[in-house]
């Protein structure tokens, strides 16, 4: 079957009308991508092969749920959850005994003794933790070193000058519907350095850290050993683990790099697909923390705390587990580097295998340019691709090697046309459509 995408473009086109964004997240625009050309909707999703609504299969090498399914698609491990509940709703009016059951497994499998508060999304999981945190500490003002979603706390930061969460991660992010008495209750540094970390807290004399250990880098040795002196000082650490968790060695990115933080925020890997976070808290806190007026009727349905589970159990071993993911990931990474290398493109990768972001460009293309053609001409051999690649332990040598030998006879195309057909490789773009990179209104396709 010949790449298509009709069904997508329209109901796309219809969507941008009646929801606002287009769609719930942001990373899912198809703007973001190959624009017309990007499928936009699935019907059914298994392993790493996504089918849109066209009815055409697609190998899923781009952020792969955004980075919440560590173990496929569809994993065996979870298939029974949904069909339990054809004879039973998944809430009423009693709790749920799958709660306590996930926070005393996540606790076992961290080795921690933790008082835990679960949620659906990760931006509101960091809103409870830092409730949690201002609860905790006398001085409420948090400093940000990080993306940490969508809430008014975070998004205070632009109150203070305009673009200063732009160098973390997302760029243009609005503070319309911020109330300007916000400002200066939290800031953000504009860059991972020990000298604009020493900086803030001397300016800004923050008594919250909100901090990734890892979104593509490891924090460095420095910025850690600051961050141990500022929480040994009486200061509240907040490690957000939202994507991070779960891809490391040492399970989380914050263990990872020798940091036990006041406050951990799980995330998308927890549910595997299903909606579940979790807010992990020092035990010791835990009377404290009951002060706190935290209450949401979804955040008991138990569908979610089953998937937990279900994902925890599938990490029982994890020594063998996480070998899994980091053979696939580094093959995964090598690959792309070698393609990229052996093509003479310029380009930067990179360090974290089991979180990919790279960026390319060839000649005059620029990075979303070249990525953009390059995007879609891996869609019409059956690929989903994007700069930032979450792998999985679905992600087999076998199929990185069919990845990478379509990646290299894509890129081939590429660098032919642009010295051949330059013309008709502009107009290829062309029709691409509208490109996003930061944030911005809603394009019609």
């Amino acid at each position: 079957m010949n790449y298509i995408n009709t069904k997508g473009v329209a109901t796309w086109n219809i969507a941008q009308k009646l929801i606002v964004g287009g769609t719930g997240l942001l990373s899912k625009r198809p703007t973001r991508y190959s624009g017309a050309k990007w499928p936009c909707y699935y019907e059914k999703a298994s392993g790493i092969k996504i089918k849109s609504i066209d009815g055409i299969w697609f190998k899923d090498f781009s952020e792969f749920s955004i980075g919440c399914n560590l173990l496929g698609y569809a994993p065996r491990s979870h298939s029974k959850i949904v069909s339990h509940y054809r004879n039973s709703s998944p809430l009423s009016s009693l709790c749920s005994r799958y709660e306590p059951e996930l926070a005393s497994k996540l606790n076992k499998f961290l080795d921690r003794k933790l008082s835990w508060k679960f949620c659906r999304g990760g931006g509101e999981a960091l809103s409870v933790a830092v409730r949690f945190a201002r609860t905790f500490s006398k001085n409420k003002k948090i400093l940000v070193c990080g993306y940490h979603g969508f809430h008014d706390w975070y998004l205070a930061s632009n109150l203070n000058s305009n673009n200063s969460l732009d160098g973390i991660f997302l760029e243009g992010l609005s503070i319309k519907g911020i109330p300007e008495e916000y400002k200066d209750t939290t800031s953000a540094i504009k860059d991972l350095s020990k000298e604009a970390l020493l900086n803030s807290i001397d300016k800004f004399n923050p008594g919250i850290i909100v901090f990734e250990s890892a979104r593509y880098e490891k924090l460095g040795d420095d910025f850690c050993h600051i961050l141990k002196t500022f929480q040994e000082n009486g200061g509240i650490l907040i490690s957000d683990e939202v994507t991070s968790g779960f891809r490391f060695k040492n399970k989380l990115a914050c263990y990872q790099i020798e940091i036990d933080p006041e406050i951990i925020v799980l995330g998308k890997s927890l549910g595997t697909g299903y909606a579940i976070s979790a807010v992990g808290i020092h035990n010791k806190f835990h009377m404290k923390a009951q002060d706190c007026f935290l209450s949401s009727t979804h955040w008991t349905e138990e569908i979610g705390f089953k998937a937990g589970i279900k994902t925890i159990d599938e990490f029982t071993n994890w020594n063998k587990f996480f070998e899994k993911l980091s053979k696939n990931a580094d093959y995964l990474k090598d690959s792309i580097e070698s393609t990229f290398l052996e093509e003479d493109l310029n380009f930067t990768i990179n360090n974290i295998s089991t979180m990919i972001k790279f960026s390319a460009s060839y000649g005059d293309l620029k990075n979303n340019e070249f990525l953009a053609i390059l995007n879609y001409r891996m869609l019409k051999r059956k690929y989903l691709i994007s700069s930032t690649i979450y792998p999985t332990i679905k992600h087999s040598i076998r199929e990185i090697n069919l990845f990478k030998k379509n990646l290299k006879k894509c890129i081939t195309s590429i660098k032919l046309d642009y010295k051949n057909n330059f013309e008709d490789l502009k107009l290829e773009l062309a029709r691409l459509g509208k490109l996003e990179q930061g944030f911005a209104r809603t394009q019609k396709l």
